[in-house]
């Protein structure tokens, strides 16, 4: 028993030198590392000799302003209906014209036909957020009544053309069930800031001029 409590005895101080050992082992690898932060952090703002980073590159030119041209329902007849009254330009003819007269007027145009109400709705609502800077509409007959489309081109922000092939205010030949003449009532004019009625297919042109000027003024 004496011998096996001696043994005991004995192995106290070894295992209080293999702690101590290990503290010192700690203590010097953290003394290490904090002789070296000076120095690494002296290195890292030292003046490096790379070459600095280049400028950021230019944003991308934003190009013309767009100027979104929508023909309402029936104007894919053009050339066809009533050429007493519309004349015998196609819906393409319009178009073309347009195309040119937007490069000389350093604009771009966009031509969109639907005979589908809630489709010339939401193309409406793309004009929100596609860059659109003006609006031409010729909504045809959705002019009289649609005021789905009114609400839509009410939302807009941006300058509204009416456009018309005929005058419409001299029209008689559509009367409503009291006589009214419903050609002359447009639920558009109350939104538009300019209106081009009874010049054939140069109220396209006069309009995109009107809509070039305003984009510019913008």
């Amino acid at each position: 028993m004496g011998g096996s409590l001696r043994a005991q005895f004995a192995s106290v101080p070894r295992a209080r030198a293999l702690a101590v050992g290990a503290g010192a082992v700690v203590t010097a690898t953290a003394a290490q590392a904090a002789a070296c932060a000076p120095s690494g952090t002296a290195a890292l703002l030292a003046p490096s000799s790379a070459a600095p980073p280049p400028p950021p590159a230019p944003p991308p030119s934003a190009g013309p302003p767009k100027i979104l041209c929508l023909h309402g329902i029936n104007l894919n007849m053009f050339g066809k209906r009533d050429p007493k009254v519309y004349g015998y330009d196609t819906l393409d003819d319009i178009n073309a014209k347009l195309a040119r007269l937007s490069e000389e007027l350093g604009v771009q145009v966009e031509c969109f036909q639907t005979n589908y109400e809630g489709e010339m709705a939401e193309r409406i609502h793309r004009a929100h957020s596609d860059g659109t800077a003006a609006i031409l509409i010729n909504l045809g007959a959705w002019t009289h009544y649609s005021y789905g489309i009114r609400d839509a081109l009410a939302i807009l922000k941006v300058p509204i053309f009416e456009v018309h092939m005929s005058n419409i205010h001299a029209r008689e030949d559509m009367a409503g069930s009291v006589g009214e003449q419903i050609r002359h009532h447009s639920v558009v004019s109350p939104l538009a800031k300019g209106i081009i009625a009874g010049f054939g297919l140069e109220s396209y042109m006069l309009a995109l001029r009107a809509a070039a000027t305003a984009t510019v003024a913008r």
